[in-house]
């Protein structure tokens, strides 16, 4: 009976530093600081202002870094690679641009009946 008890204290005792041990090893990942990405944020506006597109886009990054479910880190990241395609200083990464064919059949109409051949079966929902 003695065993069984000290037993059972002892394996609580291994489950509660376990327990407490887990959620700290995943704290870096979750990491988020808003004071530092808006911080950056506040740099890379400076910096858009002053047309250094380059370095306001490496600030930007570190604003998303900071604080990655920022809507306001996105958004300024988004702004200033949009500025930085319409200046031309995103490099192309020679991908091939394809043209497709526009779709040049009719639009099927709602009250036109399908014919059936008879051999046709749909299966399924």
């Amino acid at each position: 009976m003695r065993k069984k008890t000290v037993l059972t204290i002892v394996l609580f005792l291994v489950v509660g530093i376990l327990s407490i041990n887990l959620p700290a090893q995943n704290r870096y990942y979750y990491k988020m600081d808003n004071i530092k990405a808006e911080h950056y944020i506040n740099a890379s506006r400076v910096e858009v202002q002053n047309n250094n597109l380059r370095l306001a886009s490496i600030y930007a990054q570190k604003a998303v870094q900071a604080n990655s479910w920022s809507k306001k880190a996105w958004a300024n990241y988004n702004d200033i690679v949009k500025r930085m395609v319409a200046q031309g200083e995103v490099e192309d990464f020679n991908a091939p641009v394809v043209n497709t064919p526009k779709n040049t059949t009719p639009p099927a109409q709602a009250n036109t009946p399908v014919p059936d051949d008879g051999g046709s079966q749909f299966e399924g929902c």
